[in-house]
This record gives structure tokens, C-alpha cells and sequence, in this order.
């Protein structure tokens, strides 16, 4: 037996309907695929989204830490000997 379907409002503007598409593609769609960084980063880069609006900020609920500033990961030590690695080191989103 399949569940009943669930009709979804059609959003007004391309700022919903973006916010509508990444907010399902994340936990949904796409979990635990390593989609979810690019996708972060391309709210920023693509659609002028403020970091501390996609990334989280603040206190980090372990530990007593708070969230860094980076919005992408360092290259592993074991990459930076591999001759067919890139050489991008751009911090930005």
C-alpha cells in the first residue's frame, strides 16, 4: 500500500523556491551523499546568501567551542603529495 501523496504550494518567489529546494535536498534527497558542503557553498556563491544565514554560527553544543568561519575543508596531508590533486587553496565559498 503506498502512502497518500502530499500536494506542495507552488512558492512565490525564486528566493522560496530556492530556499524550498535546498531545504529538501539536504536532509531528504541527498543525505549522507558529501552533497550537502557544495550545496552550502552555492547558496553563497550563486544565489548572494550571507554565510552566517546558511552555515551555522555560534556556540557549538559540545563542548563549550563555538563554530569557525570556514565555509569549505582544508586538503588532507595525504593529498598534498599527490601529483594529480588540484592546487586550489581559495578559502572562499
Amino acid at each position: 500500500m503506498t502512502p497518500p501523496c502530499r500536494t506542495l504550494a507552488t512558492p512565490g518567489t525564486s528566493a522560496a523556491a530556492a530556499d524550498l529546494l535546498f531545504s529538501e535536498a539536504g536532509p531528504f534527497w541527498l543525505y549522507a551523499t558529501g552533497h550537502r558542503l557544495g550545496d552550502m557553498r552555492r547558496l553563497i556563491r550563486q544565489y548572494s546568501r550571507q554565510p552566517d544565514t546558511v552555515f551555522p554560527t555560534g556556540d557549538y553544543h559540545k563542548g563549550g567551542s563555538a563554530y569557525g568561519d570556514d565555509v569549505n575543508l582544508p586538503l588532507p596531508i595525504d593529498e598534498e603529495n599527490n601529483p594529480n590533486g588540484g592546487t586550489c587553496l581559495d578559502r572562499n565559498a
